[in-house]
């Protein structure tokens, strides 16, 4: 249990631009189910992940940590912004540089790309339960 890795992107907005800034967390869960949903259009992908983050001394709720100079040091969970299964040690990304977004570029090329969807804060036992799709 708590031995999975996952990067979360952080999005800010600098100079008008969106920016994503990764953050990776080792040391949590990620339970995943994979299915599929059939529509008038055709299949969509349902895949629902809830990722289990034990409570971190560099964690900052989310206006706190978007109005931080150096975010490199922290990270948030907010439900505007997504995780990847994995290490993705990159610098800062500015979504312009992808056509229909980094979130969607990663989507299409990557398995097991989730947007946050909720987010719970536990006391009782100190952590974070993430949910995703």
């Amino acid at each position: 249990m708590f031995d999975d890795t996952v990067t979360i992107f952080n999005q800010y907005k600098e100079n008008g631009t969106v920016t994503w800034h990764p953050h990776v967390l080792s040391g949590v869960e990620l339970q995943k189910a994979v299915a599929v949903t059939v529509q008038k259009e055709g299949s969509a992908s349902a895949d629902k992940a809830i990722l289990h983050i034990p409570f971190r001394e560099d964690y900052r709720k989310p206006k706190e940590w978007k109005n931080r100079e150096e975010k490199e040091q922290t990270f948030t969970i907010a439900e505007d912004d997504f995780f990847v299964e994995g290490i993705f040690d990159v610098e800062k990304v500015d979504d312009e540089e992808y056509p229909n977004g980094l979130f969607e570029y990663m989507k299409q090329r990557y398995d097991d790309v989730y947007n946050i969807t909720s987010v719970n804060r536990y006391k009782t036992v100190p952590h974070f339960e993430v949910g995703g799709n």
